[in-house]
């Protein structure tokens, strides 16, 4: 009876899709896949200044390779930006990732944490980069915007453009994969400038770590549970015999 999607782009760019192909469409719920729980409060943890954190699979496809040379770059124009990548994955890549940053020098500055729960440690960060070709929700940036970092990433769908505010709490790349792929210099340049911009008035960085918490508030589990019930409650008036007791 119902197909659910993780947010509001994705139902929509899903309807587009059915309808282009003359499919049915279904009612189509969105509703984020995570939660931020209820008793979550802001951080009194001392953030470490100019620190950058991601957290994904080390993969191509979430452009840690991207990260890497754009905080190389931004590191040249502000020495206090660090980069600290969370994740772990195919061992040929992360080499890959390893030698970028041995050959450039960027050891000192630059570390690889491999896997571990963030949940105490995301605090202690300014900043969340997530420069991923695509998420289809971005749980990662759901708990960072939950810890009230600021955000940059590659304006692309769908979860980028759900937890990162142009403005607000952070900044929005554009990017075009057909063009920017086949030049990732001009790319790294780009996001290399938003991060230096980031970090360069103090005052800015801590409303966008303020208005990050206010994102948050949208995906508090009392937030997420109300989507199940309307969803629950669609169901049943469609059909009652499929309701569950």
């Amino acid at each position: 009876d119902y197909f659910v999607v993780g947010t509001d782009e994705h139902k929509r760019s899903l309807e587009a899709f059915l309808k282009e192909y003359d499919c049915f469409v279904p009612h189509i719920a969105a509703i984020p896949p995570g939660a931020i729980p209820e008793d979550k409060l802001k951080s009194k943890s001392e953030r470490r200044r100019g620190s950058i954190i991601s957290a994904s699979r080390l993969s191509p496809r979430k452009g840690i390779d991207i990260l890497i040379k754009s905080v190389i770059k931004a590191h040249e124009q502000n020495p206090i930006i660090n980069l600290d990548i969370y994740g772990s994955g195919d061992d040929g890549y992360t080499s890959y990732l390893q030698n970028i940053v041995k050959d450039t020098g960027a050891d000192d500055y630059i570390h690889f944490k491999g896997r571990c729960n963030l949940e105490k440690i995301y605090p202690h960060y300014e900043l969340f980069a997530s420069f991923s070709l695509w998420e289809t929700f971005g749980l990662s940036l759901m708990e960072a915007v939950g810890d009230g970092l600021a955000m940059v990433g590659l304006d692309v769908r769908y979860g980028n453009r759900l937890f990162i505010h142009q403005d607000e709490n952070g900044y929005l790349v554009d990017f075009d994969i057909e063009t920017d792929f086949q030049n990732k210099d001009k790319l790294c340049e780009r996001t290399a400038a938003a991060i230096v911009k980031i970090f360069e008035d103090d005052n800015r960085l801590k409303k966008f770590h303020e208005n990050s918490y206010k994102i948050a508030e949208e995906y508090k589990e009392h937030v997420i549970e109300s989507k199940w019930m309307k969803l629950v409650k669609n169901i049943s008036k469609l059909n009652p015999s499929n309701l569950i007791s």
